[in-house]
């Protein structure tokens, strides 16, 4: 297992090997495979060590595999969305730990070296990769090598390129969970309970949310709080918004039919940006 470290830049990509210091660490593993025979379906890892309480950057990593191909008569990069996420647990007070897998049927064609790449908050990250061995009459030929020197890196770099595109997507991800979670234009103060368990609000686990606040605001206008902010800040608003917050009672059945407590407020906001996107609600201001 081979434990790879990054100092993270806005809008930045950091390459694997490349010694930093960090506050996100990706594991990948194995670090080389088994012989795998074609069509049967083969299993790699990648594990995300963050910290548990992120205010500036919180929602889910975008979890991505980019493969270079051995053999050279095939396109050289291979791109798969491979977020299957197993677990998330608490490593320590302040750090928790995210597994992803990429589960697939591997083509003879497939050999060569895939890497994990963690997209968060603005930054890109590559694991150290998994070198993937096809058996077969012609395994010798798919017998993957190292990516080593300028051809190496301009292969990663164009994966960051890509990635980078996929980023923009998944920012427009979250911004449509923080959209779903947090505004509502139309909403009254009685209805918690039909519009959190219709819209399916819940704690990661899939229990009931203890809390949640929703905006009474067209989407547009909370999201003009966020122009000309950097990946990772946060705003607060000076105007004051009408809000109802949604509270789960104390014996609230277990999701998906929790019960709320609702009360209507006027008053100020503090979001976290992304890309000129709200992607998580703060606190409110009174």
């Amino acid at each position: 297992m081979i434990k790879t470290t990054f100092l993270l830049f806005p809008l930045s990509c950091s390459l694997g090997n490349t010694l930093r210091v960090t506050n996100v660490t990706v594991v990948q593993w194995p670090t080389l495979s088994n012989p795998v025979h074609p069509g049967v379906s083969a299993t790699l890892q990648c594990s995300v060590l963050s910290d548990s309480e992120d205010k500036k950057c919180p929602g889910e990593h975008s979890v991505h595999w980019f493969g270079v191909r051995s053999d050279k008569s095939y396109p050289n990069i291979i791109y798969t969305d491979g977020n299957e996420q197993n677990e998330c647990k608490k490593t320590s007070d302040t750090k928790k730990s995210c597994v992803y897998h990429l589960s697939k049927n591997f083509s003879s064609s497939d050999a060569g070296i895939y890497y994990c790449a963690v997209a968060t908050c603005g930054e890109i990250l590559f694991g150290d990769g998994t070198k993937l061995n096809i058996e077969g009459r012609h395994q010798a030929r798919y017998r993957a090598q190292h990516v080593t020197g300028d051809k190496g890196i301009m292969r990663i770099s164009f994966a960051c390129l890509l990635l980078l595109s996929a980023t923009v997507s998944s920012e427009n991800d979250r911004y449509k969970k923080f959209k779903n979670q947090h505004i509502n234009k139309e909403m009254i103060a009685t209805q918690c309970n039909e519009v959190i368990n219709n819209r399916e609000i819940n704690e990661h686990d899939k229990k009931c949310k203890q809390k949640n606040t929703f905006i009474r605001e067209d989407a547009n206008e909370v999201k003009g709080l966020c122009e000309n902010l950097k990946t990772g800040d946060s705003i607060k608003s000076l105007q004051k918004f009408s809000i109802i917050v949604c509270e789960l009672e104390e014996d609230s059945p277990i999701h998906p039919n929790c019960n709320y407590q609702s009360k209507e407020e006027v008053k100020s906001i503090e979001i976290a940006c992304e890309g000129g996107f709200p992607v998580h609600y703060v606190k409110d201001i009174a």
